[in-house]
């Protein structure tokens, strides 16, 4: 959750009918906390006949309790047994449930544009953004581990313009821009393991026998990076080849890496100088065309649209374990969409992944569960919308 206020303004001066310039800045204060509730962990299995271990659990947690359904079952004797033990109940997690900070921010704008016709027009903008800061809590591990992260400051510079021809028939647009990051948020991921000896905390490793662990806990955070950036190009135009026949596409080109710092990544700190970040693939493509017609009684249009995306990482945490997936292979995709209308009346039919192309996204990379992954099969859609 994130709280906050802000201030801004605009000014602009039309230096002539053909040039402007605006400057603008944003003071903003948010205060961002991450709370967590009602968060359970399993209680030890126990021996037949032994009743259930209502003492404090360690760390701040517990005491053991079965839920009312359970309670039903244990009256009946019938909690499950494995092995000559009963499972069953739960103690909450009552540490590291809250995690919180706050932070100003100051983010100025400066752009100018210019209009050498009324059928062109071109800018370059200056601009700083930023992300707020807060906390990350971490409940299930049962350690009270928290941790908090400082906001994320990034100055954009960014050209481009616009133009119509054929009698404005076409219109192109692109621009080129450069993105430097300061105190970048990424995302880290470990694993803990409690040892049997004494109950100390260390890294899982390669080098770790997971034997000597009690049991093991994953932790995620988030850390704020030295420096990132990220530079590209992005171009795109719409041309009426007919009254009736519009063809429209698009091209994206974009190198994002971490430039300087060192961020945990399975276990230990390591040096991310020159990564590629993830979920940043370095080509995007489209195409289309759509073609209108009578049809019924009504309009109609039929369009199809060619998306592609090149392979791209999920990310360093993810990269670093080694294992599936660590990245997403390259995307290619042929949509259809038919749009009919009467009057006020609209149904529009869509089909996604015409040719059932088999790919997959993930958000999640791996868990303990394994890879957590998307998968996106060909889908279709029917929608009807009436304005009155």
């Amino acid at each position: 959750m994130i709280k906050g206020w802000a201030v801004f303004g605009n000014v602009e001066w039309h230096i002539s009918d053909q040039l402007s310039l605006i400057a603008g800045a944003r003071y903003s204060y948010d205060k961002a906390a991450n709370t967590w509730d009602e968060v359970y962990a399993a209680c030890g299995r126990r021996d037949v006949g032994d009743p259930l271990d209502t003492s404090t659990a360690v760390d701040g947690n517990g005491p053991c309790e079965l839920t009312p359904e359970q309670q039903l079952l244990e009256d009946a004797g019938q909690l499950p047994v494995y092995d000559g033990q009963v499972t069953g109940g739960r103690y909450a997690q009552n540490t590291g449930r809250f995690a919180q900070n706050s932070g100003h921010d100051f983010s100025p704008r400066v752009a100018l544009n210019f209009r050498p016709t009324d059928d062109a027009s071109l800018y370059a903008i200056v601009s700083k953004g930023y992300k707020p800061g807060g906390g990350q809590g971490n409940p299930d591990g049962g350690l009270g581990i928290t941790s908090t992260f400082e906001r994320e400051k990034m100055w954009n510079y960014e050209v481009g313009g616009n133009a119509y021809l054929a009698d404005r028939n076409i219109l192109i647009q692109g621009a080129v821009f450069y993105m430097d990051w300061k105190d970048y948020q990424f995302l880290s991921r470990q694993t803990l393991c409690v040892l049997k000896s004494d109950g100390s905390i260390v890294p899982v490793t390669s080098a770790l026998d997971l034997s000597t662990c009690s049991r093991q806990l994953q932790v995620d955070g988030t850390q704020n990076l030295p420096k990132a950036r990220s530079k590209g190009a992005e171009f795109s135009f719409r041309a009426n080849v007919t009254p009736t026949t519009t063809l429209f596409g698009s091209l994206g080109y974009l190198d994002a890496k971490y430039v300087k710092g060192t961020g945990r990544v399975g276990g230990q700190d390591v040096d991310l100088s020159g990564i590629k970040i993830g979920n940043a693939p370095k080509w995007t493509l489209s195409a289309g065309a759509q073609q209108d017609f009578d049809f019924l009684g009504g309009e109609a249009s039929l369009g199809a649209t060619w998306t592609y995306r090149s392979k791209t990482s999920l990310g360093v945490t993810e990269t670093a374990n080694l294992t599936f997936p660590s990245a997403v292979d390259s995307i290619s995709l042929l949509n259809l969409r038919l749009v009919q209308k009467w009057g006020g009346n609209k149904i529009t039919f869509n089909v996604d992944n015409v040719l059932g192309s088999e790919y997959y996204t993930a958000t999640e990379g791996f868990s303990f569960v394994g890879p957590q992954l998307t998968y996106n099969p060909r889908t279709w859609s029917v929608k009807w919308t009436s304005e009155f």
